[in-house]
């Protein structure tokens, strides 16, 4: 049980240092050598080793959320924009009694891709609300602009947004709305 709180915590940090790390790049207003963004995060942080921060990097650039230039500067790409845009849209957790619905029926990729694409979906919070079918009540536009940009799908994911009514009472009592 102490090995499973410990993974839990180091995945904590890891996305912390990961989060911080992206948003330390796109508040630059010059270009930085990776050392000096290296410093800053310790800083914000505190205790945290060069080497998890480097490891961050490396899978932050094989990833395609930053690119290297000259192989000491980071730059944040569009794919590192439109997650910190999904990571702020989900930290702010308002309902104005509209419902997100993605269909997920007519994606044209490889089927793993769509397992992966529903687990996804599924991690985020969205309920689904019937086959191919899936519900949420916030705003969640940057995450699905990620998972189109991250599947590259030959149809973006379809979506829409609807008013509250009475047939959307299970997803209200689900997500402990009123």
């Amino acid at each position: 049980m102490d090995r499973r709180r410990k993974t839990r915590d180091q995945r904590a940090l890891q996305e912390e240092t990961l989060i911080s790390f992206l948003k330390t790049i796109s508040n630059l207003k010059k270009k930085i050598h990776v050392r000096n963004v290296v410093e800053k995060i310790q800083l914000k942080i505190g205790t945290l080793r060069k080497d998890r921060v480097i490891d961050t990097i490396t899978h932050l650039e094989k990833d395609g959320y930053i690119k290297l230039e000259r192989n000491v500067y980071p730059k944040l790409s569009k794919k590192g924009h439109v997650y910190l845009e999904m990571i702020s849209q989900k930290q702010k957790k308002y309902w104005d009694r509209r419902f997100r619905i993605v269909v997920t029926d007519n994606i044209e990729t490889h089927p793993n891709n769509k397992i992966y694409l529903r687990t996804k979906i599924k991690e985020y919070g969205f309920l689904q609300f019937a086959r191919g079918l899936w519900i949420y009540p916030y705003p969640c536009d940057a995450f699905l602009e990620l998972l189109n940009i991250e599947y590259t799908l030959k149809t973006p994911l379809t979506h829409f947004t609807a008013q509250d009514n009475d047939s959307l009472s299970l997803a209200r009592k689900h997500f402990r709305l009123r």
